[in-house]
């Protein structure tokens, strides 16, 4: 049976937020629309395998398969062993306004209340803000203080406030108080959920469906881990996680980039966040012919392969994800 060892590239979706803009979707000509209730872009999902949506090979032997299918089929090919879905979820976030102010919860509490997974995540900064900050931890020493701040309109106070720089990873563990503001590009890399719990939205009328949108503070309040330090961390070059290990990768024209899914143990995922380059495949049998890779791409590269090598273009900055170790 054939296989999923060649790079796999994908369709990206465009998903509406009141907090979006327009800019982002100009990197994604031929992103697919389905289900865009509104024109400001907030996110562009470029890997997704979950309960809701599942992403389109966009090219290649594998075309129009859907990663939920492959997964269904070949993970072992994919990742390296079997699993329920894909590890990692991948989009670009477009943040015209302030996100809502949010935690998500840990695998324990999402697979009891939520009948999905927990959600940990990682930002590489595109964009910084105007303001250089994000909001990532809490100064809540305790539930009761945290009541008594919703109470009185206090809850801005115990924020805490994050300096960033453009090019830097910043780890977002589940259970971290956290929200991009406005002017942030960012890709994000996450566990496969979508599991979002607000606590505060600045107030605003979302313009489509005239109403504020839902917070979830007791939810909110079983998850923050009050009193205890955080765990955010921020870096230049790598993150490594339980769920998922990140590397930011830089080549100047005509330097080439050679790694081994196989060897290496993981599914990799190469994000291109800016330039242009080639992708050359060497699959158990054959080389693979190149690969035009360009800004917005997102491409698996299957625990099955043997080796890839990327060269650059024109300067070129990748973000590569990689799976947990089999």
């Amino acid at each position: 049976m054939l296989q999923p060892t060649v790079p796999l590239r994908f369709v990206p979706r465009l998903v509406g937020r009141v907090w979006g803009g327009h800019a982002l979707q100009k990197f994604f000509p031929k992103a697919d629309r389905e289900g865009l209730d509104r024109d400001t872009i907030g996110e562009v999902w470029t890997l997704v395998d979950h309960p809701s949506y599942a992403s389109r090979v966009a090219d290649g032997p594998w075309k129009d398969a859907t990663l939920r299918e492959l997964m269904r089929e070949h993970a072992e090919t994919l990742i390296g062993y079997p699993a329920d879905r894909f590890p990692l979820l991948i989009k670009w976030i477009e943040a015209q306004a302030d996100l809502s102010v949010q935690i998500h919860p840990d695998d324990a509490y999402a697979r009891k209340h939520e009948g999905d997974l927990g959600k940990s995540e990682a930002w590489y900064i595109v964009q910084a803000p105007p303001s250089k900050r994000v909001i990532a931890g809490d100064t809540f020493p305790s539930a009761h203080v945290y009541w008594e701040a919703i109470k009185k309109g206090e809850l801005k106070a115990y924020l805490k406030h994050t300096t960033i720089e453009e090019g830097e990873l910043i780890y977002i563990p589940s259970r971290t108080v956290h929200a991009l503001l406005a002017g942030s590009v960012v890709i994000e890399v996450q566990q496969p959920s979508d599991v979002t719990y607000r606590i505060y939205d600045w107030d605003r009328i979302d313009p489509v469906t005239g109403k504020p949108r839902t917070l979830h503070l007791e939810k909110a309040a079983d998850v923050i881990p009050f009193g205890e330090p955080s765990r955010v961390q921020i870096e230049r070059s790598v993150i490594d996680t339980p769920y998922f290990r990140l590397e930011k990768v830089i080549l100047r024209p005509d330097e080439t980039l050679r790694r081994s899914p196989h060897t290496e143990n993981r599914a990799h995922v190469l994000i291109v966040a800016e330039g242009d380059g080639l992708l050359r495949a060497e699959t158990a049998n054959e080389m693979a012919g190149d690969m035009i890779i360009q800004r917005g791409d997102t491409i698996l590269l299957p625990y099955a392969l043997k080796t890839y090598q990327v060269k650059a273009t024109a300067p070129l900055t990748l973000v590569l994800a990689m799976t947990p170790s089999s």
